[in-house]
Order: C-alpha cells, then sequence, then structure tokens
C-alpha cells in the first residue's frame, strides 16, 4: 500500500512541476498539498478518532482553496451534493463489500472525472471538487460510522490514493484538452493563410 500511495503522489509532483507554469500562484500551494500527502501517510491509520477530523479537515481546506473563484451561486452547492453522493456510495460499499470487487468499479473514476472536466471549470477548480467531494463524503460516511458505533471505517490511505487517481486523469484529460484546442487552432492559421493567398 505505501508503494502505491508514495507512487500516486510522485507522479502528481511530476506533472504539477512539469506541466504548470511556475507563474501560476495555486502551483506552489499544490506542491504543499502534495507535500502534506507524503508526509501524513504513516499517520493515516484509521481508528475513527480526532486526527481522521484533522486529516479531512487540512485536506478539504486545500480543496477548498482550489475551488475557490467566481463562480454562479449553484455552482457552490456542487460540492455539498456530489459528497452526499459519495457518502452514499461509500456506506454502500462498506454494507456490501461484494461490489467493490466488482473490475467496473475502478473504471468508473475515468467516466467520474470525465464529467468533472466537462463542467466547464477551471482546472484548478475541477481539483478543488475533486478533492472536496471525496473528503466530505468521508466525513459523512465517517461520522454516519461512528454514530452507529460499528468496526467498519472509511480507510484515509484508499481515499487519498483515489483522490491521487482523479488528479492524474484530471492532469490527461487536461492535456487531451490543450492538445485538441492547439491543433484547432493551428487548421484555422493554415485555412486562414489559404485564404489570403487565394
Amino acid at each position: 500500500m505505501a508503494v502505491t500511495y508514495y507512487w500516486y503522489a510522485w507522479v502528481m509532483m511530476i506533472l504539477v512541476c512539469f506541466f504548470i507554469e511556475k507563474n501560476v500562484y495555486k502551483r506552489d500551494v499544490f506542491v504543499l498539498y502534495i507535500i502534506f500527502q507524503m508526509v501524513i501517510f504513516s499517520y493515516l491509520m484509521n481508528k475513527h478518532d480526532l486526527f481522521t477530523y484533522i486529516v479531512l479537515g487540512l485536506v478539504s481546506m486545500f480543496g477548498l482553496y482550489f475551488w475557490l473563484e467566481q463562480k454562479r451561486f449553484w455552482f457552490h452547492v456542487l460540492p455539498f451534493a456530489f459528497s452526499l453522493l459519495t457518502a452514499g456510495v461509500q456506506l454502500f460499499l462498506i454494507v456490501n463489500p461484494v461490489w467493490s470487487l466488482f473490475p467496473a468499479i475502478e473504471w468508473t473514476i475515468i467516466g467520474i472525472i470525465f464529467i468533472v472536466q466537462k463542467m466547464g471549470l477551471s482546472f484548478f477548480s475541477q481539483i478543488g471538487l475533486w478533492i472536496l467531494v471525496n473528503t466530505l463524503g468521508t466525513v459523512w460516511s465517517t461520522i454516519a460510522l461512528t454514530y452507529y458505533q460499528t468496526s467498519e471505517y472509511i480507510s484515509l490511505v484508499e481515499m487519498n490514493i483515489w483522490i491521487s487517481k482523479g488528479i492524474i486523469l484530471l492532469f490527461l484529460f487536461q492535456g487531451i484538452y490543450r492538445v485538441n484546442r492547439s491543433l484547432l487552432k493551428m487548421k484555422r492559421q493554415q485555412r486562414n493563410k489559404r485564404g489570403i493567398y487565394a
């Protein structure tokens, strides 16, 4: 588990360092977020204690920082609404663990990230939304599990790996979007040149 966790963290660090311009002010906060993820790994053994809520709160603050931009009011309802949906899915998978073994579950992340990317938000807002939805969903799930005093819990390690996978996919979709936009721009320029020569 540790190898997988750090592998995703280092892939995110490489993506941030090489694919986000240095003059973007949120880049440094993103690097800080990744360092924070690396530092807290050894403390993520979840036992439904106060530390669980502190970690979730701190990760949520990073998500909130990336999310907060000028948007229409209803956009700010999205993290809350989607986090309740996430909590419902997490609790369903705890009650019916056999579904987590279904092969398509891992692939659903591609569809979810594709939808997030198509919502027309800025890249950092997409990252903020993804972090907030997962951390707040885990908060609601943890509160529900604590209330019912079960021995089950949401693994913070798994949650952070899931968040990292989503962020890496967001980088991939953003890269594809930029390449497509550059190709369209080149085609337009070539058409304009042909029009001038004609």
